[in-house]
């Protein structure tokens, strides 16, 4: 059996899982003013826990690159996990995926990941810089920054960087399980273009609003595209209920400002 562990995301207490594999890790412990320890933080070792403000989630995968040797390592989120139906509420972690399924679903595809999400009426392009309309011309900035790192460090990924935000769906969250090899490659790829992009971003931008997190939820799948890696999607847990007519008005009051 091989030694898997998924990171939970996290900045506050919450109930876990009881599978081993997964391994709470509080995230932004470096700066949190609540943190005390309540589980292991992303401050140890090589980490990047005080740029939690701009990389959000990514903290925690930066530590699982930088300080984890487990055969296979995965993201989820305190109230997101990758599961075998789509179900939600507080007493579904009999519905994530366990050690044997992950290890099964591994010898077949690179990577296992959340089902995408769909835009069905623009492109993913479109749904990131029209998603704050307070703010439209900094994302717009954002993406052509990131195209921009892309085409510096890695300038074969170019072609695949503008197909990929045509298309009107995306594997989104930054959730994903891969083996050790794959995983570390993926993150050296992507903090290489990030930490490129960081350098252009505003400091009030940095500190306030979770740049090279939520454009990072658009780079596994130019990085996927263009290696040729072969997904497993599964559903997405949700532990908490969100009510969709509450998501969509939100989303488009954003989009109107």
């Amino acid at each position: 059996m091989s030694d898997i562990k998924i990171f939970v995301a996290t900045h506050k207490e919450y109930a876990m899982p009881a599978v081993d594999i997964y391994q709470p890790l509080w995230a932004g412990a470096a700066i949190s003013k609540t943190y005390n320890g309540q589980y292991p933080g992303d401050n140890t070792g090589d980490n990047i826990s005080a740029k939690n403000p701009c990389f959000n989630e990514l903290t925690v995968v930066y530590w699982a690159w930088k300080n984890c040797d487990a055969d296979i390592k995965g993201l989820v989120h305190y109230r997101r996990f990758i599961g075998n139906s789509k179900c939600k509420g507080n007493d579904v972690y009999d519905k994530i995926i366990d050690d044997a399924e992950c290890e099964k679903l591994l010898q077949t595809h690179d990577v296992i990941v959340p089902s995408r999400k769909k835009y069905y009426v623009m492109s993913i392009y479109n749904h990131y810089v029209k998603s704050r309309k307070e703010i439209r011309k900094e994302l717009t900035t954002d993406m052509a920054q990131l195209r921009a790192a892309i085409v510096k460090l890695y300038p074969d990924y170019a072609d695949t960087y503008d197909k990929v935000m045509k298309r009107t769906s995306a594997h989104m969250l930054n959730m994903f399980i891969m083996r050790r090899n794959d995983f570390d490659s993926y993150c050296e790829w992507l903090f290489n273009i990030l930490f490129e992009v960081e350098r252009h971003i505003p400091e009030y931008r940095q500190r306030n609003d979770r740049v090279c997190g939520a454009i990072s939820e658009l780079m596994l799948d130019i990085y996927l595209t263009k290696n040729n890696l072969s997904i497993i999607e599964k559903h997405l847990v949700e532990m908490e209920r969100v009510s969709l007519y509450k998501k969509i008005a939100n989303r488009v009051r954003k989009m109107l400002g």
